[in-house]
């Protein structure tokens, strides 16, 4: 079974331009979520500072958008969802969010390899 046969589109969800761009965010290790109404994924940083430094980068343009995440942060890694709350689902800014996402994971804050983040407590912080 495709990923796509599983998810829940927001009511006006543009498939012929959500598709594409939902396809290459699978492709960047993006999920479907287990409900199903939205994508996930988890970053891993090398320390503390960089992953709030994160939150604050896309917090910035959350609340630019109106549009916010569930988030679960640790010492060394960020997990984001990205759905919709009316109308349900998954939608147009779920997208342009995820892959705001990777572009400040590309382009300003560092993700590492989650191999390579340290735990909380680990003697390896800075």
């Amino acid at each position: 079974m495709d990923q796509l046969d599983s998810i829940h589109f927001a009511d006006g969800f543009d498939k012929e331009d959500g598709l594409p761009r939902l396809r290459k965010l699978l492709d960047s290790k993006w999920n479907i979520s287990s409900d199903g109404k939205g994508i996930e994924k988890k970053f891993h940083f090398k320390n503390h500072t960089n992953v709030l430094d994160f939150v604050h980068y896309i917090g910035v343009k959350c609340k630019r958008k109106n549009h916010h995440p569930e988030a679960i942060l640790t010492y060394s890694s960020l997990t984001y969802k990205w759905t919709t709350h009316g109308p349900q689902g998954l939608s147009q800014k779920d997208l342009e969010m995820a892959e705001f996402c990777d572009e400040v994971a590309r382009e300003h804050i560092p993700v590492v390899d989650e191999r390579d983040a340290p735990g909380c407590g680990s003697a390896n912080r800075p």
